[in-house]
């Protein structure tokens, strides 16, 4: 039930604050992700080879674009990090 009521909050706020010329932007920057794999020797070649994500859904955390706390989980027990390691809020 908590995942739960976080992805309809994330989705919620994506949805209401942040339309910007017609594209559907969140608040939450995903750099850090990036930045814990190389940090890790973690390629996006050897994610997407293992299956761990996609190809869509790395593309979607370098966009900004929400993902699922699924996709952050696996991220997280990959990289032996918390989601405060791999994502920020940007005003």
């Amino acid at each position: 039930m908590y995942l739960s009521i976080i992805y309809t909050l994330q989705r919620v706020y994506f949805e209401v604050k942040y339309k910007r010329k017609g594209e559907l932007r969140m608040a939450i920057n995903y750099q850090g992700t990036f930045a814990k794999m190389k940090e890790a020797g973690i390629t996006t070649y050897r994610i997407r080879k293992e299956k761990i994500v996609s190809e869509g859904t790395l593309q979607s955390l370098r966009e900004g674009k929400p993902v699922s706390t699924e996709i952050i989980e696996r991220l997280c027990l990959l990289l032996k990090c918390t989601p405060n390691d791999l994502m920020k809020i940007e005003p």
